[in-house]
């Protein structure tokens, strides 16, 4: 009788210990595995071609002044200077001799020929000129 109280309790602790030895041995087969090589597949890495790094065109109008130069409407905002293409606004550069209400914030001024004095700000050089009494800016070329 006291052989059938006993075999209980030795199955009982065979069971457990050959259980926890089994996931024991589970649990360092995964510390074991390297980490990183996991089993599903990686997303493709997409770059984007050089000419999508530029500054992405404004969809709707931008905040600005329309000025007119040789028939073609432009919007000048903050010394940028935008055109309405099929819907999409477009940063463009702008033409010699478009004149422009202001100057736009962060100017500096530059000596040009003649003792001339000039005003550039993002590589276009401006010059002072009065129209219908009110001082503006008239573009005279690059840097």
């Amino acid at each position: 009788m006291r052989i059938f109280r006993l075999l209980p309790l030795i199955m009982l602790l065979t069971l457990t210990c050959v259980t926890t030895e089994a996931s024991t041995m589970g649990e360092t087969i995964r510390m074991e595995q390297p980490r990183g090589k996991k089993h599903h597949k990686k997303k493709p890495h997409h770059k984007a071609p050089p000419h999508h790094k530029k500054r992405p065109a404004p969809h709707r109008r931008p905040h600005g002044v329309v000025i007119h130069h040789n028939h073609i409407p432009y919007i000048y905002s903050n010394g940028r200077y935008y055109c309405d293409r099929g819907g999409s606004y477009v940063v463009v550069r702008p033409s010699i001799g478009m004149i422009v209400p202001s100057l736009p914030y962060g100017y500096v001024k530059v000596k040009r020929p003649h003792g001339r004095t000039g005003y550039a700000f993002g590589g276009v050089v401006y010059e002072k000129i009065t129209s219908n009494g009110a001082f503006k800016f008239k573009i005279v070329g690059f840097l």
